[in-house]
């Protein structure tokens, strides 16, 4: 402030300078020419305005110190509010403040929906952490609500301490229903002043079908090519998986429409067995086995594959080579014998 009235003092020292400036004369008595004398009033508006622009200088050097000493404030970030299925937007500023009894599910067994046997037993459970900013105590409660109770408790303790952070596994009994349908249960952790920390659910299937046993794979022996001399005997080889124990029936399926005599082997739980069989072929062509379980599937599996491509032999010559001819026949005339008697000689006489 005291600067400000400093600056308005020169100013006004300034302005009355010029103005008794006005009474003295501006030139001699020279011969030289001199330039024409300017008025009072342009001398006047001139020096005000270079004044005026020297004080405008001051009060923007003023600004920006001030500006460099000064504390800023802080900034103020509204945090995001929720909008309605309308989309209207409340006016009210929210917060994320967190409850005291707050947990969330990270894992559990027994899915939703799975399928039970009539009268079957399992145990549900479920893995939680405690997400609020309060202890649970060891007389929290795992209740039912509602649903079906499928013979498990009404509640139970926990029967540990829970900090938040920190998680518990939390279990219940059951037994399935006796008749088939969808049952549902509905569980809760209960603090000891009655709060309903979370809620968790049981959905199950009953349905008694026979179908704790079943061929849940077949595969078979490579795909197999072969070249040469027909007829050739095929050997081929399947697979058979179960799921459960029990007696497997089956039989072949041959591509060209043919079928071969039912077996059946008898399985213990979750087993592999090998099942084989031959067919004979005289024929090029490409050829396929599949697998029928007759009982407990009523399905086709297939199959085992083969490519055919029959030679000929090579030919070889049917009659043996000529020999040099030899006679046959040995001569049966015999030479005429020699004479055995000698001459006489004769004498003279």
């Amino acid at each position: 402030m005291k600067k400000k009235t400093r600056d308005f003092l020169i100013i006004g020292i300034l302005i009355c300078g010029l103005l008794s400036a006005c009474n003295f004369p501006l030139a001699g008595d020279k011969e030289e020419a001199t330039p024409t004398p300017l008025s009072d009033v342009e001398i006047l508006g001139t020096t005000v305005a270079q004044t005026l622009s020297v004080f405008q200088s001051e009060l923007q050097n003023q600004e920006t110190e001030t500006e460099a000493t000064s504390t800023p404030l802080p900034t103020v970030t509204p945090t995001e509010e929720a909008t309605d299925s309308t989309g209207f937007q409340p006016m009210t500023q929210s917060y994320n403040v967190q409850a005291c009894y707050a947990a969330s599910i990270t894992s559990e067994t027994i899915s939703d929906y799975t399928e039970m046997d009539q009268d079957e037993e399992f145990t549900k459970t479920w893995t939680i952490v405690n997400a609020g900013t309060c202890t649970w105590d060891e007389d929290t409660l795992l209740v039912f609500v509602s649903g079906s109770l499928m013979d498990g408790d009404s509640s139970e303790d926990i029967g540990t301490e829970v900090d938040p952070g920190e998680y518990i596994t939390a279990s219940v009994d059951l037994t399935a229903p006796s008749s088939d349908g969808t049952y549902t249960g509905k569980w809760a952790l209960q603090a000891e002043d009655g709060t309903y920390i979370v809620y968790m659910t049981v959905i199950i299937v009953v349905d008694d079908d026979d179908d704790d046993f079943y061929v849940s794979s077949v595969s078979f022996s490579s795909a197999e090519t072969y070249s040469g001399l027909c007829p050739y005997t095929y050997t081929y080889k399947a697979y058979i998986t179960t799921e459960g124990e029990g007696d497997v029936v089956y039989y072949f399926k041959y591509s060209d429409g043919s079928t071969s005599s039912s077996k059946t082997l008898e399985f213990d739980e979750d087993e592999t067995q090998t099942v084989s069989g031959s067919w004979t072929l005289s024929s090029s062509g490409s050829y396929w086995v599949k697998v029928y379980i007759d009982d407990p599937n009523n399905q086709t599996f297939g199959s085992a594959k083969l490519t055919l491509t029959c030679t000929s032999p090579t030919s070889t010559p049917t009659t043996a080579p000529t020999a040099t001819s030899v006679p046959t026949s040995v001569p049966t005339t015999v030479p005429t014998a020699v004479p055995t008697t000698v001459p006489t000689s004769s004498t003279s006489g």
